[in-house]
Protein backbone atom coordinates (compact mmCIF):
# COMPACT_ATOMS: atom_id res chain seq x y z
CA UNK A 1 0.00 0.00 0.00
CA UNK A 2 1.38 3.24 -1.00
CA UNK A 3 1.96 6.00 1.69
CA UNK A 4 2.19 10.00 1.29
CA UNK A 5 5.17 12.00 3.01
CA UNK A 6 3.60 15.93 2.62
CA UNK A 7 6.93 18.11 2.53
CA UNK A 8 6.14 21.89 3.13
CA UNK A 9 9.56 23.43 3.23
CA UNK A 10 12.77 23.43 0.92
CA UNK A 11 15.05 22.40 4.08
CA UNK A 12 12.83 18.90 4.02
CA UNK A 13 14.12 18.34 0.80
CA UNK A 14 17.88 18.29 1.00
CA UNK A 15 18.21 15.11 2.08
CA UNK A 16 16.06 14.00 -0.76
CA UNK A 17 18.12 15.45 -3.68
CA UNK A 18 19.61 11.96 -5.12
CA UNK A 19 16.22 10.01 -4.88
CA UNK A 20 14.77 13.31 -6.54
CA UNK A 21 17.47 12.94 -9.06
CA UNK A 22 17.39 9.32 -9.79
CA UNK A 23 13.78 9.10 -10.61
CA UNK A 24 14.17 12.24 -13.04
CA UNK A 25 16.35 10.00 -14.60
CA UNK A 26 13.34 7.17 -14.94
CA UNK A 27 10.27 10.54 -16.27
CA UNK A 28 8.96 9.96 -19.41
CA UNK A 29 9.55 13.49 -21.25
CA UNK A 30 11.40 15.41 -17.87
CA UNK A 31 12.83 18.22 -18.35
CA UNK A 32 14.40 20.85 -16.18
CA UNK A 33 11.64 21.70 -14.60
CA UNK A 34 10.64 18.61 -13.32
CA UNK A 35 14.38 19.03 -11.63
CA UNK A 36 15.08 20.10 -7.83
CA UNK A 37 17.12 22.55 -9.24
CA UNK A 38 14.07 24.07 -10.64
CA UNK A 39 11.81 23.90 -7.85
CA UNK A 40 14.86 25.44 -5.66
CA UNK A 41 15.32 29.01 -8.02
CA UNK A 42 11.30 28.42 -8.34
CA UNK A 43 10.62 29.28 -5.05
CA UNK A 44 13.25 31.25 -4.32
CA UNK A 45 11.66 33.94 -6.86
CA UNK A 46 8.44 33.20 -6.67
CA UNK A 47 7.22 31.16 -3.72
CA UNK A 48 8.64 32.35 -0.90
CA UNK A 49 8.32 36.31 -1.97
CA UNK A 50 4.76 35.84 -2.63
CA UNK A 51 3.58 33.67 0.27
CA UNK A 52 2.62 30.93 -1.59
CA UNK A 53 2.64 27.34 0.63
CA UNK A 54 4.78 24.75 -0.65
CA UNK A 55 2.96 20.96 -0.80
CA UNK A 56 5.24 18.42 -2.33
CA UNK A 57 3.96 15.22 -2.55
CA UNK A 58 6.33 12.37 -2.02
CA UNK A 59 4.46 8.83 -2.91
CA UNK A 60 6.24 5.57 -1.19
CA UNK A 61 5.69 1.81 -1.92
CA UNK A 62 7.58 -1.32 0.43
CA UNK A 63 9.68 1.70 1.95
CA UNK A 64 10.91 2.99 -1.91
CA UNK A 65 10.29 6.24 -2.95
CA UNK A 66 8.24 5.41 -6.50
CA UNK A 67 7.12 9.15 -7.63
CA UNK A 68 6.86 12.59 -6.09
CA UNK A 69 4.05 15.69 -7.48
CA UNK A 70 5.39 18.94 -6.69
CA UNK A 71 2.51 21.61 -6.01
CA UNK A 72 2.22 24.85 -4.40
CA UNK A 73 -0.65 27.17 -3.39
CA UNK A 74 -0.73 30.42 -4.45
CA UNK A 75 -2.75 33.41 -4.37
CA UNK A 76 -4.19 34.52 -8.60
CA UNK A 77 -6.76 37.21 -9.13
CA UNK A 78 -9.39 36.64 -11.16
CA UNK A 79 -12.24 39.03 -12.49
CA UNK A 80 -13.87 37.91 -9.37
CA UNK A 81 -11.44 38.57 -6.72
CA UNK A 82 -8.44 36.96 -5.44
CA UNK A 83 -8.43 32.88 -4.94
CA UNK A 84 -5.97 30.24 -3.58
CA UNK A 85 -4.57 28.15 -6.36
CA UNK A 86 -3.32 24.61 -5.89
CA UNK A 87 -1.13 24.70 -9.12
CA UNK A 88 2.32 22.96 -10.55
CA UNK A 89 4.68 25.25 -9.19
CA UNK A 90 6.04 26.44 -13.41
CA UNK A 91 4.57 30.26 -13.46
CA UNK A 92 3.97 29.55 -17.08
CA UNK A 93 7.71 28.84 -17.78
CA UNK A 94 7.16 25.42 -18.99
CA UNK A 95 4.80 23.61 -21.71
CA UNK A 96 4.70 20.35 -20.01
CA UNK A 97 4.40 19.07 -16.54
CA UNK A 98 3.12 16.37 -14.66
CA UNK A 99 4.44 13.69 -11.93
CA UNK A 100 8.35 12.53 -11.49
CA UNK A 101 9.34 8.92 -11.47
CA UNK A 102 8.41 5.99 -13.29
CA UNK A 103 5.50 5.31 -11.82
CA UNK A 104 2.18 8.05 -12.77
CA UNK A 105 -0.98 6.68 -12.34
CA UNK A 106 0.07 5.39 -8.92
CA UNK A 107 2.14 8.86 -8.06
CA UNK A 108 -1.27 10.18 -9.12
CA UNK A 109 -3.50 8.32 -7.40
CA UNK A 110 -1.99 8.36 -4.02
CA UNK A 111 -1.04 11.66 -4.46
CA UNK A 112 -5.31 13.08 -5.28
CA UNK A 113 -6.23 11.26 -2.15
CA UNK A 114 -4.06 12.71 -0.06
CA UNK A 115 -5.07 16.28 -1.28
CA UNK A 116 -8.90 14.52 -0.93
CA UNK A 117 -8.39 13.40 2.54
CA UNK A 118 -6.18 16.68 4.14
CA UNK A 119 -7.77 20.16 5.18
CA UNK A 120 -8.57 22.05 2.07
CA UNK A 121 -6.10 25.51 1.69
CA UNK A 122 -6.78 25.78 -1.49
CA UNK A 123 -10.27 27.47 -3.52
CA UNK A 124 -9.79 25.38 -6.71
CA UNK A 125 -6.79 22.54 -8.48
CA UNK A 126 -5.96 23.64 -11.56
CA UNK A 127 -2.98 21.55 -12.38
CA UNK A 128 -1.65 23.10 -16.13
CA UNK A 129 0.91 22.08 -18.56
CA UNK A 130 -0.62 18.42 -18.99
CA UNK A 131 0.45 16.35 -21.94
CA UNK A 132 -3.09 14.88 -22.14
CA UNK A 133 -2.24 12.76 -25.73
CA UNK A 134 1.46 12.10 -24.87
CA UNK A 135 3.13 11.21 -21.68
CA UNK A 136 -0.07 11.72 -19.17
CA UNK A 137 -2.04 9.29 -21.73
CA UNK A 138 -5.43 10.46 -19.85
CA UNK A 139 -3.87 9.26 -16.04
CA UNK A 140 -4.56 12.66 -14.62
CA UNK A 141 -8.36 12.77 -14.84
CA UNK A 142 -8.89 9.69 -14.24
CA UNK A 143 -6.89 9.93 -10.74
CA UNK A 144 -9.20 13.12 -10.10
CA UNK A 145 -12.28 11.35 -10.97
CA UNK A 146 -11.25 8.70 -8.86
CA UNK A 147 -11.55 10.14 -5.53
CA UNK A 148 -14.39 12.77 -6.59
CA UNK A 149 -12.65 15.62 -7.78
CA UNK A 150 -14.96 16.68 -10.79
CA UNK A 151 -12.76 18.01 -14.08
CA UNK A 152 -13.03 18.38 -18.06
CA UNK A 153 -9.79 18.82 -19.99
CA UNK A 154 -9.03 22.29 -21.17
CA UNK A 155 -6.99 23.46 -23.73
CA UNK A 156 -3.86 25.72 -21.92
CA UNK A 157 -1.27 26.35 -24.83
CA UNK A 158 -0.41 25.05 -28.13
CA UNK A 159 3.16 24.59 -29.20
CA UNK A 160 5.04 23.89 -32.10
CA UNK A 161 7.37 20.31 -32.42
CA UNK A 162 10.11 19.57 -34.78
CA UNK A 163 10.76 16.07 -34.38
CA UNK A 164 14.05 14.82 -35.69
CA UNK A 165 13.78 12.26 -37.34
CA UNK A 166 15.93 10.35 -40.33
CA UNK A 167 18.48 13.29 -41.60
CA UNK A 168 18.59 17.02 -41.88
CA UNK A 169 17.87 16.45 -46.09
CA UNK A 170 14.91 14.09 -45.48
CA UNK A 171 13.33 17.06 -43.07
CA UNK A 172 14.16 19.92 -45.65
CA UNK A 173 12.74 17.99 -48.21
CA UNK A 174 9.26 17.68 -46.63
CA UNK A 175 9.35 21.49 -46.07
CA UNK A 176 6.68 23.59 -48.30
CA UNK A 177 8.57 25.02 -51.25
CA UNK A 178 8.17 29.01 -50.12
CA UNK A 179 9.86 28.18 -46.62
CA UNK A 180 12.76 26.63 -48.62
CA UNK A 181 12.75 29.74 -50.67
CA UNK A 182 12.51 32.05 -47.95
CA UNK A 183 15.50 30.69 -46.32
CA UNK A 184 17.75 30.51 -49.07
CA UNK A 185 16.39 34.35 -49.78
CA UNK A 186 17.20 35.20 -46.06
CA UNK A 187 20.79 33.88 -46.24
CA UNK A 188 21.49 35.93 -48.91
CA UNK A 189 20.42 38.96 -47.76
CA UNK A 190 22.34 38.81 -44.63
CA UNK A 191 25.49 37.72 -46.63
CA UNK A 192 25.17 40.92 -48.14
CA UNK A 193 25.42 42.53 -44.88
CA UNK A 194 28.10 41.21 -43.65
CA UNK A 195 29.67 37.67 -42.09
CA UNK A 196 26.62 35.26 -40.69
CA UNK A 197 28.30 32.99 -37.76
CA UNK A 198 25.43 30.25 -36.09
CA UNK A 199 26.75 29.63 -32.50
CA UNK A 200 25.23 26.60 -29.82
CA UNK A 201 26.30 26.42 -26.48
CA UNK A 202 25.24 23.10 -24.65
CA UNK A 203 26.71 22.12 -21.20
CA UNK A 204 26.72 19.06 -21.02
CA UNK A 205 26.57 16.41 -18.03
CA UNK A 206 25.37 17.47 -14.52
CA UNK A 207 27.90 19.62 -12.68
CA UNK A 208 30.23 20.56 -16.03
CA UNK A 209 29.53 24.15 -15.22
CA UNK A 210 30.78 26.56 -18.37
CA UNK A 211 27.93 29.02 -18.00
CA UNK A 212 29.30 31.03 -21.16
CA UNK A 213 28.25 34.90 -19.55
CA UNK A 214 29.28 36.27 -22.82
CA UNK A 215 26.29 34.22 -24.88
CA UNK A 216 23.89 35.70 -22.04
CA UNK A 217 24.98 38.96 -22.19
CA UNK A 218 24.48 38.61 -26.67
CA UNK A 219 20.90 37.18 -26.06
CA UNK A 220 20.79 39.89 -23.26
CA UNK A 221 21.74 42.85 -25.73
CA UNK A 222 19.29 41.37 -28.42
CA UNK A 223 16.66 41.37 -26.22
CA UNK A 224 16.87 45.34 -25.85
CA UNK A 225 16.99 45.80 -29.57
CA UNK A 226 13.75 43.40 -30.55
CA UNK A 227 11.20 45.63 -28.97
CA UNK A 228 8.33 46.73 -31.36
CA UNK A 229 9.59 50.52 -32.47
CA UNK A 230 7.94 53.08 -29.74
CA UNK A 231 8.63 51.23 -26.81
CA UNK A 232 11.91 51.62 -24.75
CA UNK A 233 12.02 48.67 -22.39
CA UNK A 234 13.50 46.00 -24.42
CA UNK A 235 11.66 42.74 -24.31
CA UNK A 236 9.79 42.27 -21.34
CA UNK A 237 10.88 38.81 -20.44
CA UNK A 238 14.38 40.15 -19.98
CA UNK A 239 13.68 42.94 -18.30
CA UNK A 240 15.41 44.29 -15.92
CA UNK A 241 13.04 43.11 -13.15
CA UNK A 242 13.09 39.62 -14.41
CA UNK A 243 17.40 40.12 -14.70
CA UNK A 244 18.10 37.98 -11.20
CA UNK A 245 15.57 35.29 -11.78
CA UNK A 246 17.40 34.79 -15.80
CA UNK A 247 20.53 35.38 -14.41
CA UNK A 248 19.73 32.61 -11.47
CA UNK A 249 18.07 30.19 -13.81
CA UNK A 250 21.17 30.67 -16.49
CA UNK A 251 23.70 29.57 -13.33
CA UNK A 252 21.64 27.25 -12.31
CA UNK A 253 21.04 25.13 -16.00
CA UNK A 254 24.70 25.54 -16.41
CA UNK A 255 25.67 23.63 -13.12
CA UNK A 256 22.91 20.91 -14.40
CA UNK A 257 24.67 20.49 -17.62
CA UNK A 258 20.88 21.17 -19.83
CA UNK A 259 22.01 24.77 -20.58
CA UNK A 260 21.44 25.55 -23.93
CA UNK A 261 22.26 28.87 -26.21
CA UNK A 262 22.22 29.65 -29.72
CA UNK A 263 23.63 32.84 -31.18
CA UNK A 264 23.43 34.28 -34.77
CA UNK A 265 26.14 36.41 -35.21
CA UNK A 266 26.08 39.21 -38.39
CA UNK A 267 30.26 40.20 -37.93
CA UNK A 268 30.75 40.69 -34.38
CA UNK A 269 27.59 41.89 -33.42
CA UNK A 270 25.29 39.17 -32.11
CA UNK A 271 21.66 39.66 -34.22
CA UNK A 272 19.08 36.85 -33.07
CA UNK A 273 19.21 33.99 -30.26
CA UNK A 274 17.09 30.92 -28.99
CA UNK A 275 17.70 30.24 -25.45
CA UNK A 276 16.61 27.40 -23.84
CA UNK A 277 17.64 23.89 -22.25
CA UNK A 278 18.04 20.25 -23.79
CA UNK A 279 17.59 17.06 -21.86
CA UNK A 280 17.20 13.57 -22.74
CA UNK A 281 17.88 14.75 -26.56
CA UNK A 282 14.51 17.25 -26.39
CA UNK A 283 15.53 21.13 -26.96
CA UNK A 284 13.34 23.14 -25.00
CA UNK A 285 12.57 27.06 -26.00
CA UNK A 286 12.19 29.09 -23.24
CA UNK A 287 12.88 32.20 -25.35
CA UNK A 288 14.10 33.38 -28.56
CA UNK A 289 14.25 36.97 -29.96
CA UNK A 290 15.76 39.20 -32.84
CA UNK A 291 16.80 42.09 -33.73
CA UNK A 292 14.18 44.36 -35.80
CA UNK A 293 17.15 47.00 -37.01
CA UNK A 294 20.20 44.39 -37.86
CA UNK A 295 18.35 41.22 -40.01
CA UNK A 296 15.19 40.70 -38.27
CA UNK A 297 12.64 38.80 -39.91
CA UNK A 298 16.00 36.81 -42.05
CA UNK A 299 18.04 36.53 -39.04
CA UNK A 300 15.29 34.82 -37.00
CA UNK A 301 14.78 32.69 -40.05
CA UNK A 302 18.52 32.01 -40.04
CA UNK A 303 19.22 31.07 -36.83
CA UNK A 304 16.31 28.58 -36.69
CA UNK A 305 17.95 26.61 -40.03
CA UNK A 306 20.75 26.57 -38.28
CA UNK A 307 19.25 25.41 -35.16
CA UNK A 308 17.60 22.16 -36.38
CA UNK A 309 20.76 21.57 -38.84
CA UNK A 310 22.51 21.44 -35.52
CA UNK A 311 19.72 19.21 -33.87
CA UNK A 312 20.07 16.62 -37.01
CA UNK A 313 23.75 16.74 -36.50
CA UNK A 314 24.20 15.90 -33.05
CA UNK A 315 21.61 13.24 -32.95
CA UNK A 316 18.39 15.20 -30.77
CA UNK A 317 15.13 13.85 -30.32
CA UNK A 318 13.20 16.86 -30.78
CA UNK A 319 12.93 20.77 -30.74
CA UNK A 320 10.11 22.67 -28.99
CA UNK A 321 9.56 25.96 -30.45
CA UNK A 322 7.09 26.98 -27.74
CA UNK A 323 3.59 29.00 -28.57
CA UNK A 324 5.40 30.98 -31.16
CA UNK A 325 5.44 28.16 -33.28
CA UNK A 326 2.16 27.84 -33.77
CA UNK A 327 1.87 31.52 -35.45
CA UNK A 328 1.87 32.13 -39.38
CA UNK A 329 5.22 32.74 -40.30
CA UNK A 330 6.49 29.58 -38.40
CA UNK A 331 3.61 27.05 -39.08
CA UNK A 332 6.49 25.54 -42.20
CA UNK A 333 8.96 24.01 -39.58
CA UNK A 334 6.87 22.06 -36.83
CA UNK A 335 6.03 18.67 -38.36
CA UNK A 336 3.76 18.75 -35.49
CA UNK A 337 1.36 20.58 -33.49
CA UNK A 338 0.84 19.80 -29.68
CA UNK A 339 -1.67 20.86 -27.44
CA UNK A 340 -1.17 20.81 -23.10
CA UNK A 341 -4.55 20.63 -21.16
CA UNK A 342 -5.42 21.96 -17.72
CA UNK A 343 -7.52 20.29 -15.49
CA UNK A 344 -9.64 22.20 -13.07
CA UNK A 345 -11.40 21.09 -9.64
CA UNK A 346 -13.82 24.17 -7.47
CA UNK A 347 -13.42 23.11 -4.33
CA UNK A 348 -14.64 26.19 -1.58
CA UNK A 349 -18.02 26.97 -2.03
CA UNK A 350 -17.44 30.53 -1.56
CA UNK A 351 -19.23 33.22 -4.10
CA UNK A 352 -16.20 34.04 -6.33
CA UNK A 353 -15.44 30.32 -6.81
CA UNK A 354 -19.03 29.93 -7.82
CA UNK A 355 -18.95 32.45 -10.30
CA UNK A 356 -15.85 31.21 -11.96
CA UNK A 357 -17.71 27.66 -12.39
CA UNK A 358 -20.40 29.20 -13.88
CA UNK A 359 -18.15 31.37 -16.33
CA UNK A 360 -16.47 27.95 -17.17
CA UNK A 361 -19.50 26.63 -17.54
CA UNK A 362 -20.81 29.03 -20.15
CA UNK A 363 -17.78 29.16 -21.88
CA UNK A 364 -17.55 25.51 -22.94
CA UNK A 365 -21.67 25.61 -23.65
CA UNK A 366 -20.67 28.19 -25.87
CA UNK A 367 -17.42 26.16 -27.17
CA UNK A 368 -19.33 23.22 -28.19
CA UNK A 369 -22.30 25.33 -29.68
CA UNK A 370 -20.07 27.11 -32.19
CA UNK A 371 -18.58 23.65 -32.92
CA UNK A 372 -21.38 22.05 -33.99
CA UNK A 373 -22.13 25.12 -35.79
CA UNK A 374 -18.78 24.89 -37.59
CA UNK A 375 -19.53 20.91 -37.99
CA UNK A 376 -23.24 21.88 -40.07
CA UNK A 377 -21.51 24.28 -42.45
CA UNK A 378 -19.42 21.57 -43.09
Amino acid sequence: MSKIHEINSLDQLAGRRLEWRALLDETRGATFFHSLDWLELYWRHFGQPQGQTLRVLVVESCDEIVGILPLVVRREATRFGQVNVLTFPLNEWATRFGPIGPNPTATLLAACGHLRRTPQDWDLIDLRCVDRKGTDAGRTPRAMHAVGFCTRPEPWQRTGLIRLTGTWDDYWAERPRDLRTRYRGAQRRLADRGHARFERHRAEGYGNFTPRWDLFEACRDVARRSCPEGRSDGDPDWSESTLPLLRDLHETAAACGVLDVSVLWLDDVPVAFAYGGCQFGAFTRTHRGCDRDLGGADAATVLLGGLVRDGFARGNASIDLGAAGTGDDECPWPTNQATSYRYRHFGRSTPRVQALRMRRWMARLSRERQEKLSAAAV
